[in-house]
């Protein structure tokens, strides 16, 4: 009995978005492998990893759109930025404190992943900071005539 094998699709997914998802995953695993070598070598002061969450965040990543969506990052996810366009360099960037970091010139805690999106810093500290982000909410008078608090 032969096997029967279908090639070029995979749900939905051609086979270079499979092999580019792939990469990224690696990528994310690779520069989380890195951070933590320069880390026990103190070159580095402080690093919290993404490994585990590699493939749900690259898949989220794929479907998004830069530019246009807005993204409430976590600290874990690395493969994402790197997905929407932030660059190893620039995390490497951010994990030294280097001034040259695009998203924060170095005064950023590290491994937040704080993305430059429509001109705003957008990182997973600070949450409270970004209440202007969130959709009003219902203002109307309840029972009583009085407005719930947001």
């Amino acid at each position: 009995m032969a096997t029967e094998v279908v090639s070029g699709r995979y749900q939905g997914l051609e086979a270079r978005d499979l092999v580019a998802a792939w990469r990224n995953m690696m990528l994310s695993r690779r520069i989380d492998d890195k951070e933590i070598q320069l880390k026990r070598q103190n070159k580095i002061y402080f690093q919290i990893n993404s490994v585990g969450h590699e493939a749900v965040t690259t898949a989220a990543g794929m479907v998004a759109r830069p530019g246009y969506d807005w993204f409430d990052l976590y600290y874990r996810d690395r493969a994402f930025c790197l997905q929407i366009g932030v660059t190893s360099y620039e995390m490497f960037l951010q994990a030294v404190g280097a001034r040259e970091d695009p998203a924060s010139a170095g005064r950023q805690m590290p491994s937040h992943l704080q993305v430059l999106l429509h001109g705003h810093p957008v990182s997973a500290c600070g949450r409270s900071g970004r209440r202007g982000l969130a959709p009003e909410p219902d203002r109307r008078p309840g029972p009583k005539g009085r407005i719930p608090r947001g």
